[in-house]
């Protein structure tokens, strides 16, 4: 990984700016979606200590939950995909990820 991060900065410079995710999976309704048995999604406030077992009890929905906001991220705020639009702070040359 760190021979990665090097040649990334080789190529393309310096970095504008950092950015780090700490989405609340606890909080957000489609992690307890994703963190949910039940097929349709419906709308009931939980308690934080039920919020917290849920969440707790399903720890691959978390992961999913926060592979959607990076990927939803990535989509829509910086368009990485996009040969067309420019991110919200301009064209995205490079970037690089990981999970701790």
């Amino acid at each position: 990984m760190n021979n990665e991060v090097w040649s990334l900065l080789n190529y393309l410079g310096s970095p504008t700016w950092y950015i780090t995710f700490a989405p609340s999976d606890e909080k957000h309704p489609i992690a307890l979606y994703f963190a949910d048995n039940k097929d349709t999604f419906v709308k009931e406030i939980r308690t934080p200590n039920q919020r917290h077992r849920l969440i707790t009890n399903n720890p691959v929905a978390s992961a999913r939950f926060f592979h959607f906001v990076v990927q939803a991220f990535l989509k829509h705020v910086l368009k990485v995909d996009s040969e067309t639009d420019d991110g919200l702070w301009g064209q995205t040359k490079g970037y690089y990820g990981t999970v701790e």
